[in-house]
């Protein structure tokens, strides 16, 4: 039985860095070895609600190279450096037909095995098919590892319906709100504005090509009313109830990231005088993904990789999530098993 070290998630305040099994493959999978894993902001709410099992690894945004490969697996080879994703829809069923591909069951049974914080990942049948990508040569690890959190960014945008004249308020500069602005900047969208709590989040934004900023703890974001799209980037309802605030009569309001479970915020009804559209957008398919990795081939997204703040050994995991959480002088983070 061969052994490698993973991040065992066991509660919020006990994850252990420890030996376990190396995963066995069937004929139709593969077994990637980790070379680098985003820390996204999935894996920190999972942590912090305590929303998974015990023992379970997380850890989704991986680039690796492939160890071994199943006999029926002909369209890779071993030694190959991989983008690999972790959920794929079935492009079938109803939920998939109306472009809601994350309400898909194969999409929410489908899984990489045990989880990007790991040595070695099982790429299962559906994913080695769906969500495998070769990596050429001039697409470094790093820009490779950001396909995956792109591409979930790059679906929000498709689905809002973005025009390059509108303007868009992102409420939190964390890394998913920097991912949208990069984004936002790249289809030609010239007007978009960050709110944050965080001035060197703030600042940095400004560097990426932000029109202006925001800090909520000093300024009201009242300054920022009339916005054609708000999207929430940041995971709490008073981030909601600031984008329902400054929407304009007919906008748009994006929820993109996650709130803790049971949180409510105050709905008045009759917004369907001021026919506001609200949607949330969750994950991205492989086609976000092949979307977004022609971006980075192309060179169309030079910015990205300036949004990674922290490059640590997995051993250090505890000590990034510390970073992730404090949010200070902390935006995108990195770990290299």
């Amino acid at each position: 039985m061969e052994i490698m070290k993973a991040q065992v998630f066991y509660s919020s305040s006990h994850i252990k860095y420890e030996d376990i099994s190396v995963p066995q493959i069937t004929d139709d999978e593969i077994l990637v070895k980790v070379k680098i894993c985003g820390l996204c902001g999935t894996d920190m709410y999972k942590i912090q609600q305590e929303s998974v099992q015990s023992g379970s690894i997380l850890g989704h945004e991986v680039v690796g190279v492939i160890e071994k490969q199943g006999k029926n697996v002909y369209h890779l080879n071993i030694g190959q450096r991989v983008f690999v994703s972790h959920h794929t829809p079935c492009f079938s069923c109803k939920y998939c037909k109306h472009g809601t591909f994350s309400l898909c069951s194969l999409f929410k049974s489908t899984n990489i095995y045990p989880g990007g914080f790991a040595e070695f990942i099982k790429v299962p049948k559906d994913l080695v098919k769906n969500n495998v990508i070769p990596l050429p040569d001039s697409l470094s690890d790093e820009e490779a590892v950001l396909i995956e959190p792109f591409a979930c960014v790059w679906r929000n945008i498709k689905r809002i319906q973005i025009d390059t004249e509108d303007i868009v308020t992102i409420i939190g500069a964390g890394p998913s709100g920097l991912m949208h602005l990069i984004l936002l900047k790249t289809i030609g969208v010239k007007r978009v504005r960050l709110v944050d709590i965080v001035d060197s989040r703030l600042q940095f934004a400004k560097k990426l090509g932000a029109e202006d900023t925001l800090n909520v703890k000093n300024e009201k974001i009242d300054k920022f009313k009339d916005s054609d799209v708000v999207i929430v980037n940041a995971g709490n309802k008073d981030a909601v109830q600031e984008a329902l605030d400054i929407v304009r009569v007919g906008g748009k309001i994006s929820i993109f990231a996650q709130v803790p479970d049971k949180t409510k915020v105050q709905l008045d009804p009759n917004l369907i005088y001021h026919e506001t559209l609200i949607l949330g957008t969750y994950s991205s398919t492989p086609i976000e993904q092949k979307e977004i990795f022609d971006m980075f081939v192309n060179g169309k997204l030079k910015d990205a990789t300036s949004i990674i703040s922290h490059r640590l050994p997995l051993k250090d995991f505890q000590k990034g999530l510390k970073l992730a959480t404090e949010a200070k002088n902390s935006c995108k983070i990195i770990f290299y098993p």
